[in-house]
């Protein structure tokens, strides 16, 4: 699939620029082939992800916000699950359109599918994905309190046993 503008742009931190094609990404070449435009952001380790923040590009001729976005992570890179998130609807006018996570993830890879308005092409100057800030339960001990086969507790647990038998 072929791009337009380009597609570094949209991780340099710059959130309004749409006078320089460089400074900006559509899928105008694409506008009238597909319905959808997919990106992927992928990292070597896993992300603690809550949110994605997205710019989007619009002018008076192609660029439109997109009928719908879908959200997809991957745990392996390869298989994908979709992720909700709260209502939102997006803005144009280069301000920031936060998509909060139904639930954080902890994906190698975070999937964006756009699925475009009749005609137009999708843009965006800038998409800032987002870690989770908030405050994460930390055991106080690793001690292992119990087992339980098929939701059904073992009998007889004992902490200092290293092995049963059925």
């Amino acid at each position: 699939a072929s791009t337009s503008d380009n597609l570094s742009s949209i991780v340099d931190g710059v959130t309004n620029n749409s006078s320089d094609t460089n400074a900006r990404w559509t899928n105008y070449n694409n506008r009238n082939t597909s319905d959808t435009a997919s990106i992927t952001f992928t990292w070597a380790t896993a992300q603690l992800i809550s949110s994605a923040n997205l710019y989007y590009f619009t002018d008076n001729y192609s660029a439109a916000l997109p009928a719908d976005v879908t959200f997809e992570y991957s745990l392996n890179g390869t298989d994908f699950t979709n992720i909700g998130y709260q209502d939102v609807t997006p803005t144009a006018g280069f301000t920031k359109t936060e998509y909060v996570f139904d639930q954080v993830i902890n994906p190698v890879a975070l999937r964006i599918t756009f699925t475009e308005q009749s005609g137009h092409c999708v843009g965006l100057t800038e998409a800032e994905i987002m870690t989770y800030a908030g405050k994460v339960e930390v055991n106080t001990s690793a001690d292992l309190s119990g087992i339980t086969v098929d939701g059904t507790a073992v009998s007889g647990f004992d902490a200092d046993t290293l092995a049963y038998t059925a």
